[in-house]
């Protein structure tokens, strides 16, 4: 030191300027940083280069504290420094400062661009917040805003199972899982403008329970930081969407997810007025996570109906044969001008409890109108959901006719009230519930009030509506199954003959195919079934009666050949593919409606 003869200070002088800044941020550490190689290689480095046993021009007396500022000024700006490192760093800055001040070295005490106390805003928290798989997934999150911005991030769980199910867990985002051990993202640096990080949910404990998971992103005074601008959102009930919500007028920036049981899909058939009655069938049953896309769904399902009966396509079956439906509770009845309010009085607008998902075209069918309390329902098939619409026509037949609205009533009308929603303490799935009136295009009894009705929504559109599930069907298909019976007698020339079994066939429409049949006569049709039993149709006790069949074309067959029939048939087989693109809230039956394309034949009753 004896070639800087302005110097003022000495190694006192520079032990207590490191006692004063550095020594306790690394103190507070612990091992490894306190002791060697962290604070004493530190003091022995800076000592070194400040009296000249280290280093070349500049890197020696006060020239070393200048270098050492902007040196670790750049480290702030351009590096990712955790919490720790950065305070590190503005502590050795300090020092340095301190070091110049006391040692007199001449010129202004040499200064950083980094302001650790100007105020820093966290902009956006992006977190994709639908429900969780129950399977469990990861999550990315980023968060944006001013750099060099700290902050918490913490991630808790509830419930628990088991002993502590009233208390929650929290996200490890070291080991990448939940402990019971609060802890989380703590004193955060953002080195740039974005912190990105994945948070890994596991599989539900118990596969018919949910779970919450509530996210709190924190900033502190100390940390100076703040939020950007709060800015609501609320959901149709007016109750908070938080997720949908930006910023903060304080703190902390909430969010909460879900992770719901998976739900189940099962398609079969239906018949809405029990014209197409099954003794049998099956389904095919799916199940997947709610707000997630499905890419294909092939399903496959058969519909058997009595042997006294029988099938037959009307033709092959589309998209808006598909159909799903609600149960929901009429209401009173509300008069309107068009009912009929004489006896009986029948109304086609009514209240209900809930109307959310309806629309109108959706429709209940005949049979669901309780006929018991009396008749005159009005009901003549399917009612649908409709507006109500009486005008009157001015200057009719006019160039300039037109037409005046003496009353219009939507077919689904809120009544200007809002929905509320409620989320299940079990699944945690939300739904909502829509009070308001309903219209149909026909009236029914008073009598209707009170009932419970299947409600029918048919096609993609009207599905999606209805369930919150969106569809795409294709390749639909219905295919009969072949009826075989062996004959028992050998006509000649003769277009009658005896079979084993005539179930599942009809007079009219069953053609025959096989060894022997006229070649010229390609698949004649049955015109008459006779059963050998009991002079009628029926089953017996021991089974289902042979039959006499009639031909339209006269054959010369040999007993005991085997003989295939088209047209009718027992068994109907309906295949096809689902693409589902969101998966609604709750478990779903879908349906092919079998009435739109089927038809069921009664038994034959020729003697």
């Amino acid at each position: 030191m004896s070639n800087h003869t302005y110097f003022c200070c000495n190694l006192d002088t520079f032990n207590n300027n490191l006692e004063a800044t550095v020594k306790p941020v690394y103190k507070a550490q612990g091992p490894p940083n306190w002791g060697h190689p962290g604070y004493l290689a530190f003091s022995a480095n800076m000592w070194d280069h400040w009296t000249g046993v280290t280093g070349g021009p500049n890197t020696t007396g006060c020239a070393w504290w200048a270098h050492r500022v902007a040196h670790w000024n750049t480290q702030i700006l351009t590096q990712t420094l955790s919490a720790y490192n950065l305070q590190l760093k503005l502590a050795k800055i300090a020092f340095a400062q301190l070091m110049h001040t006391s040692c007199c070295c001449p010129g202004p005490v040499p200064s950083i661009t980094y302001n650790p106390s100007a105020m820093k805003t966290i902009n956006s928290f992006n977190l994709d917040t639908k429900y969780i798989k129950a399977g469990g997934e990861t999550r990315s999150f980023t968060i944006s805003g001013d750099k060099h911005s700290r902050f918490n991030l913490e991630i808790s769980r509830l419930p628990l199972t088991g002993p502590a199910a009233s208390n929650s867990d929290y996200y490890n985002f070291n080991t990448g899982l939940f402990q019971s051990t609060k802890t989380g993202l703590n004193d955060e640096f953002m080195g740039e403008n974005s912190y990105n990080g994945d948070i890994t949910f596991p599989v539900l404990a118990d596969l018919t329970k949910g779970v919450k998971y509530e996210i709190n992103l924190l900033v502190k005074d100390k940390f100076y930081t703040k939020h950007a601008e709060y800015i609501e959102v609320r959901f149709p009930d007016n109750s908070i969407d938080i997720n949908s919500s930006t910023g903060s007028n304080s703190n902390v920036v909430q969010k909460e997810m879900y992770q719901a049981p998976d739900t189940r899909i099962t398609i079969g058939g239906l018949s809405p007025n029990a014209t197409v009655t099954k003794t049998g069938s099956d389904t095919h049953v799916t199940t997947a996570s709610i707000d997630k896309p499905v890419v294909n769904i092939p399903f496959e399902f058969t519909w058997t109906v009595s042997p006294l009966k029988s099938l037959t396509i009307n033709r092959q079956p589309t998209a808006n044969d598909m159909t799903a439906k609600v149960t929901r509770s009429i209401g009173a009845a509300v008069t309107i001008d068009g009912d009929t309010i004489t006896s009986p009085v029948t109304c086609r607008r009514w209240s209900m409890a809930d109307i959310d998902g309806l629309q109108p075209g959706m429709q209940v069918v005949t049979s669901a109108i309780d006929g018991s309390a009396g008749t005159g329902n009005g009901f003549t098939g399917s009612a649908s959901i409709k507006e109500y619409l009486d005008q009157t026509t001015i200057f009719e037949g006019q160039e300039n006719e037109y037409k005046v609205d003496n009353t219009r009533i939507p077919g689904v009308d809120t009544l200007g009230e809002k929905p509320t929603i409620t989320r299940d303490a079990t699944t945690k799935v939300a739904t909502s519930v829509q009070t308001g009136n309903i219209t149909f295009d026909q009236q029914a009894s008073l009598h209707w009030a009170g009932d419970s009705v299947d409600i029918y929504a048919y096609g993609p559109q009207a599905i999606k509506q209805l369930t919150k599930y969106d569809f795409e069907f294709s390749d639909l298909a219905v295919v009969l199954t072949d009826i075989t019976t062996t004959t028992t007698t050998a006509p000649s020339a003769s277009a009658t003959f005896d079979v084993t079994s005539a179930v599942g066939l009809a007079e009219n429409i069953s053609t025959v195919s096989g060894i022997g049949i006229d070649s010229e006569a390609i698949n004649p049709t049955i015109t008459r079934i006779k059963s050998l039993a009991s002079g009628t149709y029926t089953t017996g006790a021991t089974g289902y009666p042979a039959g006499e069949l009639t031909l339209g074309v006269a054959q010369t067959l040999e007993s005991g050949i085997t003989l295939s029939f088209g047209g009718t048939a027992l068994v109907a087989t309906l295949t096809g593919n689902i693409k589902v693109n969101n998966i609604g809230p709750e478990n779903l039956s879908l349906y092919l409606d079998l009435e739109k394309f089927l038809t069921m034949n009664a038994a034959p009753a020729s003697v």
